[in-house]
C-alpha cells in the first residue's frame, strides 16, 4: 500500500468517525432541548479542525469532550446553568458582587456555589468521558 492510498484510507475513517460524533452530539443535543428547555449549547469550534498541528486523535479526544460537557451542562439546575452561564457564557467581565446580590447572596457564597457547580461539572464530564 503506497503513502497516498495510506492517508486516504485514514482520512476517510476519520470522516466517517467526525460524522458519527456529529449525529451522537445532534441526538444529544436534541435530548437535552426536549428535556429542559434549555437553548445554550457550547460548539465544537471548527477553527480547532483546520490546525495543521492537529492530530486525528486530538480531534477525536477534543471531540469527545466535547460531547461530554454538552451532557454534563444539561444535568444542572436551572439556578446551576444560570450560574455557569453567568460566569463563562455571557461574554462579558465577571463582576460576582453584582451577581450576588442579583441572586440575593453574598460575594462569598455566590463564589462558593460556582465552584461547588464547576466540582460537579468535572465530576459528570469525567464520567461521560469514560463512557466513549
Amino acid at each position: 500500500m503506497d503513502n497516498n492510498q495510506f492517508h486516504n484510507e485514514h482520512t476517510q475513517k476519520f470522516q466517517r468517525k467526525v460524522q458519527q460524533m456529529d449525529r451522537h452530539t445532534r441526538y444529544l443535543l436534541h435530548e437535552r432541548d426536549n428535556g429542559k428547555g434549555r437553548r445554550k449549547v457550547v460548539s465544537f469550534d471548527e477553527r480547532y479542525m483546520q490546525s495543521s498541528s492537529t492530530t486525528i486523535e486530538d480531534l477525536i479526544t477534543a471531540r469527545k469532550m466535547h460531547i461530554a460537557l454538552n451532557r454534563a451542562l444539561s444535568e444542572l439546575t436551572a439556578e446551576e446553568d444560570e450560574i455557569i452561564t453567568e460566569c463563562f457564557f455571557e461574554g462579558t467581565k465577571v463582576n460576582y458582587t453584582k451577581l450576588a446580590k442579583k441572586h440575593g447572596i453574598s460575594r462569598q457564597a455566590y463564589c462558593q456555589r460556582k465552584k461547588k457547580i464547576l466540582k460537579k461539572l468535572k465530576s459528570l464530564v469525567i464520567s461521560y468521558y469514560e463512557e466513549f
